[in-house]
């Protein structure tokens, strides 16, 4: 897997082109689909979301397209 950042050196590599988005968020998705077969931490994944935006794009959002997980505490019994 591609190296891993923190939110903040991964913003700054994307924004200097050092970074692909697309390709570091599908690396990230395959490996915490990998992981997650032990763990079972995540109930989703939007692996829909690779490719959504141009690297152009990305770059201008506040996150850099980062890829991050929602932890859902809504009881629903």
């Amino acid at each position: 897997m591609t190296q891993r950042h923190t939110l903040a050196s991964y913003i700054t590599a994307v924004q200097a082109g050092t970074i692909d988005p697309a390709t570091y968020l599908a690396e990230s998705v395959a490996n915490a689909q990998t992981l997650n077969e032990q763990y079972n931490a995540f109930v989703r994944f939007h692996s829909d979301a690779v490719g959504q935006l141009s690297s152009e794009t990305v770059k201008q959002l506040p996150l850099a397209g980062a890829p991050i997980a929602i932890k859902d505490n809504i009881l629903t019994a």
